[in-house]
């Protein structure tokens, strides 16, 4: 089962001629503790938030409230089959994680000083987003500043080709292994946990008796290049490297972005529509 990621060396094996395309983009991410400081320099408490950059640079917030206190203990309100688990795992007591708020920003590759990054210094990341963003609101900038150089990262946004078909056999692959995905769509992890549910269901059936393992990897396999290629098509159309554009373009496109997005702020049924859009992708469903 090659289930080791986008860089899998198992579909290296089993399928060497299924590549991968950059999208010309890269996203650079990190972190900061959610306390009252941070949680003042955000546009809202809770959820996500999207920032368009007047050159075409996107970024994302996205608040992280775990279901313990700093005590360790399950909050109030937290359903109690999962308060009674939290308080039955033994490791809660030495997990380091407080409530967060993970942030990134994706720029084209030929616009980042220097060309893609070399370094996974964690400062020298936090710094060159600080450049990319250098024309941003204030308080983007402030987040970037409290943020931990030990959780900066970046990653070279690629989305898998079309795996090519053939003979079902004793090793097949799941997650991004088999599909990786631009984060356009925040569709990666549920398409993977989809693999997990259909591949699993079917070795069930193995196991019991009712289904051969070559029909059941063909199963699944022709089931999961279904509805992973709606997935990496439909993220792969929400990321764009625009960098080719001129600034007139780029500054009209983000204007157009952003009316968008304050229509659908202010019209519940549009709002619904966009939600109802981006769950039928995250459900790895549709045509």
């Amino acid at each position: 089962m090659g289930a080791d990621g986008a860089h899998s060396r198992v579909r290296g094996r089993f399928l060497p001629g299924a590549g991968h395309t950059s999208t010309g983009l890269v996203a650079i991410g990190g972190r900061a503790p959610l306390d009252a400081t941070t949680t003042a320099l955000l546009p809202g408490a809770d959820g996500m938030a999207l920032v368009f950059g007047r050159t075409g640079t996107m970024g994302i917030t996205h608040v992280m409230r775990m279901p313990w206190d700093t005590d360790r203990v399950p909050r109030p309100g937290t359903d109690p089959a999962r308060a009674a688990a939290l308080r039955g795992w033994p490791g809660l007591a030495g997990d380091p994680t407080d409530d967060f708020v993970s942030w990134g920003v994706t720029v084209s590759h030929t616009v980042l000083p220097g060309g893609r990054p070399v370094s996974a210094d964690g400062s020298a990341l936090l710094t060159l987003a600080q450049q990319v963003t250098a024309d941003w609101d204030p308080r983007w900038r402030a987040l970037l500043g409290r943020s931990d150089p030990a959780s900066a990262l970046w990653i070279d946004i690629r989305t898998s080709d079309p795996l090519p078909h053939g003979e079902p056999g004793p090793v097949t692959l799941l997650g991004d292994a088999a599909h990786t995905m631009t984060p356009g769509r925040g569709a990666g992890a549920n398409t993977a946990l989809r693999d997990a549910r259909e591949l699993g269901e079917r070795l069930v059936r193995v196991h019991d008796g009712g289904l051969d393992l070559r029909t059941a990897v063909g199963g699944y396999e022709a089931e999961m290049r279904r509805y992973s290629a709606v997935a990496v098509r439909e993220s792969l159309q929400q990321m764009h490297d625009d960098s080719d554009r001129g600034p007139v373009s780029r500054a009209l496109g983000t204007a157009a972005q952003r009316t968008g997005l304050r229509l659908v702020n202010r019209v519940p049924a549009l709002r619904r529509r966009l939600a109802r859009g981006m769950q039928r992708v995250r459900d790895s469903e549709g045509a």
